[in-house]
Parts: structure tokens; C-alpha cells; sequence
């Protein structure tokens, strides 16, 4: 069951670092978190699929913490905002466990010393737009506050032809007088060619992607003034696969 915690007594490792823990077979994600007050940074494995005994060493780095608050622009605190660090260089996601905001807007994560793309993602219902911050250097303990603004929903659908459903889309939002593309989280069409994304006041070029499996070409539609609740419809046409070495 997906993101159901297993049950695992005595998983703490010993004074050698040596652990051992009884799982059912099947397909997990095991995270590895040092004890209250040691600045190591936790480890994770995404997806492993576990079918006998098996060995797993991993090596914790020291990590340095990064903390800060995350508000509105009237400094109303955001509470259950998610945050991800992801290693500018390498692209990979850093485990940064309970790395949610609390009521006051206040977070807390230790990293790698390195240089990260941080993404800060509020809960869409709170109608909070997320940011991503690049390239930032985390060389100690640092202190980020974080300002998410209120924006309007763009919602829509993409059809293909015969006013088919389009699932799986992806849906990219780029300012139109700066050509910079906006950090849009889950941002594919559903089963049903739905898509919903958040912006603040602007106009945009909307762009759907179809999976390239469909043989549907994207589309781009042009200045899309927003200012308030806006709906944006696209009709993708067949298209042809180019490839090639």
C-alpha cells in the first residue's frame, strides 16, 4: 500500500553502526535518519524491491541546516508548505524528511554542503504560488526566508482529435515578457485531459506537451492575459515522430 510505514522493532543501529530488520517481501522505500541532534543528513532509497536477505551499507554525510520562515507578502505565516532540494549539479532530490512548514511558517532541513535548486510548493488549496529559488550555495547553517504570493488558477483541458482526452500531458507556463518558465508542480493533464496550475497577474504563453507516445504535437498559445480566474482549452493535432543518433 503506498505510503503505508512498515513496522520495524529494534531498527536502530548499534555502537558499530550495524542494523538488522525483518521486512515481507515487495517493493519499499527505506529512509535511514540519524538520531535527534546529530547535523547527518538522512538517506533515502526511492523504490527497491526487496525478495531475500539482502545487504545494504549507505554513508551519512554532516550536514548543514537550513531554516528560515515562509510568509505571505502581508507576513501571514504559510503553514504545510513543502520544500525540495535538489542538487544543482547532479539534479538529484536530497531527502530532507518532515521538511514541511508548521503553523508559524518556520522550517528546518539539514543538507549537503553543495549548491541547490530549492522549490517551495504551498498547498494548492491555499491558492499560494510556488516558487523555485536557483542555484543557491549552502556552505554552513543558513538562514532563508521565503515570501509566496497569492495568484489566480489557470484550468483547462487538452483534446486531440475527434475532441479526444489528452492524459499525461505536460503543461508548461512561460512569462511572456521575460521568456522565463514558471515553477509549476504537477502540472500534467489527468486521465481526463484536466490540468489546473497557479500564477500571479501576468500574461503568458501556455505550451501542452503531449507524451510523445501519443504521435500528438504540442501546441503554444500565445499572450494569455490573467488577472483573475482564467481558462485555457487546447486542442492538440497528430503529428509526426522525428528521431534519430
Amino acid at each position: 500500500i503506498p505510503d503505508t510505514v512498515l513496522t520495524t522493532s529494534g531498527d536502530n543501529t548499534d555502537s558499530t553502526g550495524f542494523y538488522q530488520v525483518l521486512i515481507p517481501d515487495g517493493t519499499f522505500r527505506l529512509r535511514w535518519r540519524p538520531i535527534a541532534g546529530e547535523n547527518l543528513v538522512p538517506v533515502e532509497i526511492p523504490e527497491i524491491t526487496i525478495t531475500n536477505d539482502t545487504s545494504i551499507d549507505i554513508t551519512m554525510l554532516a550536514g548543514f541546516t537550513v531554516s528560515g520562515l515562509v510568509r505571505q507578502p502581508n507576513l501571514t505565516p504559510v503553514f504545510n508548505a513543502d520544500f525540495d532540494f535538489i542538487n544543482s549539479v547532479t539534479g538529484v532530490l536530497v531527502s530532507t524528511p518532515s521538511d514541511n512548514t508548521a503553523a508559524d511558517g518556520s522550517y528546518l532541513v539539514l543538507v549537503p554542503q553543495g549548491t541547490y535548486d530549492i522549490r517551495v510548493t504551498p498547498l494548492f488549496t491555499d491558492g499560494l504560488v510556488p516558487i523555485e529559488v536557483l542555484n543557491v550555495p549552502i556552505t554552513g547553517n543558513t538562514v532563508m526566508n521565503f515570501t509566496v504570493s497569492p495568484g489566480h488558477v489557470i484550468s483547462g483541458t487538452v483534446t486531440g482529435p475527434a475532441r479526444a482526452p489528452v492524459a499525461g500531458a505536460d503543461i508548461d507556463l512561460i512569462n511572456t515578457a521575460t521568456g522565463a518558465k514558471l515553477f509549476t508542480p504537477s502540472d500534467n493533464t489527468n486521465s481526463m485531459g484536466q490540468y489546473q496550475l497557479l500564477a500571479v497577474t501576468g500574461m503568458y504563453d501556455l505550451v501542452a506537451k503531449p507524451p510523445v507516445a501519443s504521435h500528438l504535437a504540442p501546441v503554444v498559445i500565445d499572450s494569455i492575459s490573467v488577472n483573475s480566474a482564467t481558462v485555457v482549452n487546447a486542442v492538440v493535432p497528430s503529428g509526426f515522430l522525428l528521431s534519430g543518433t
